[in-house]
């Protein structure tokens, strides 16, 4: 069981480079009870984790956004792009984004496995 508010949106899954065995995801995950800054951006895990809780601006001003057009999470890629277009807020966005998914994958998502 968790605590984990967040809901995963998009993971890309690479290999991690320097001599290691291992993967090195980067996720996008939504949290709908969060007002400010409801989105999530991770990369790495364990100590070589970064991230933080980021709204849509922020997502797209520090250039995150953009590591997800990506074969794997192009769909979530293009859902914020025209989210983006039209407009919308932060809740808008992650509601279409959770549409999107479970319509993608056919069951909603679920906290990540960090």
């Amino acid at each position: 069981m968790t605590n984990n508010p967040f809901l995963e949106i998009a993971r890309i899954v690479e290999d991690w480079e320097d001599g290691h065995d291992g993967e090195f995801p980067k996720l996008l995950c939504y949290d709908p009870a969060q007002s400010d800054k409801p989105f999530l951006y991770r990369k790495g895990c364990g100590f070589g984790s970064f991230g933080g809780r980021l709204s849509l601006k922020e997502l797209y001003d520090k250039k995150f956004i953009f590591e997800f057009d990506h074969p794997e999470t192009k769909w979530a890629f293009d859902t914020v792009q025209q989210e983006m277009a039209k407009g919308s807020d932060d809740h808008a966005t992650g509601a279409t984004l959770i549409k999107a998914y479970t319509d993608k994958f056919g069951e909603a998502p679920k906290s990540p496995a960090f």
